[in-house]
């Protein structure tokens, strides 16, 4: 039996089973509105040296950017947020980023941080559609205008929304 499917595999291209109708339900992008942020939340566990930074959307995103600071002038930025709990009807995402603490600041890059739990920075948070254009920004910390005229950045409003916490 595996030489038959083997065999017809081969003399007739990719051969799959998929249920019927699933093969058009899997392809099919849902029109989506251009994801807004409804909640982002920065933690810091000391023990596991690394911050973590979490984003709740309205619909799928792209993706997300972090940019932070303590100062104005050291200015980090991260983007290898992951979604954890897409929405299957595209109604809104997860997306996560873990960012490791390092003691040398030589070493900070993306996903990795000079910032230790020790610190408050101020950050700004994007979100982008699909295509990758920003869509939303928040505003944690106690001074995001420190981050203002940063190359390659949305325009963010410096005030946090009520009721979630940086």
């Amino acid at each position: 039996m595996r030489s038959r499917l083997a065999t017809a595999a081969i003399a007739g291209g990719l051969v799959a089973c998929v249920p019927p109708g699933m093969a058009e339900r899997s392809s099919r992008v849902p029109d989506l509105a251009p994801p807004t942020i409804r909640a982002a939340r920065l933690s810091c566990d000391a023990e596991g040296a690394a911050w973590t930074v979490d984003v709740a959307t309205s619909s799928w995103a792209g993706s997300a950017v972090l940019l932070w600071t303590t100062d104005g002038s050291w200015v980090e930025r991260h983007t290898r947020f992951r979604s954890v709990g897409a929405e299957p009807e595209g109604g809104g995402d997860q997306l996560t980023l873990g960012v490791a603490v390092v003691l040398d600041f030589r070493q900070a890059s993306d996903g990795q941080t000079a910032l230790s739990c020790l610190d408050e920075p101020s950050a700004w948070i994007w979100v982008t559609d699909l295509e990758g254009t920003p869509t939303d920004c928040v505003a944690r910390g106690p001074a995001p205008a420190l981050l203002e005229g940063q190359p390659e950045t949305p325009p963010c409003p410096l005030v946090s929304p009520e009721g979630e916490a940086g």
